[in-house]
């Protein structure tokens, strides 16, 4: 189960230490598309899954990259 401390460390870990929470902004943090899609590979359970490009676009927060990749790695649907 990926957790909301795990996304942050990762993303921190691409982009350095800010302030940052389950509400922040993606792309207030710097993270675009290319370094969101790195981001996910990193908190990969299968790095060979498939990822549907309209689902990235739903991701704004931290908190909605918390819950895709939850559901990304086996985790129950909506």
């Amino acid at each position: 189960m990926t957790t909301t401390e795990d996304v942050l460390a990762c993303i921190t870990r691409r982009v350095g230490d800010q302030p940052m929470s389950e509400t922040s902004e993606l792309t207030a943090l710097g993270v675009d598309s290319l370094l969101l899609l790195r981001i996910i590979t990193d908190l990969a359970a299968d790095e060979t899954q498939e990822i549907e490009p309209h689902e990235l676009a739903r991701l704004v927060t931290v908190g909605d990259l918390t819950e895709f990749v939850g559901r990304w790695n086996g985790g129950p649907r909506p």
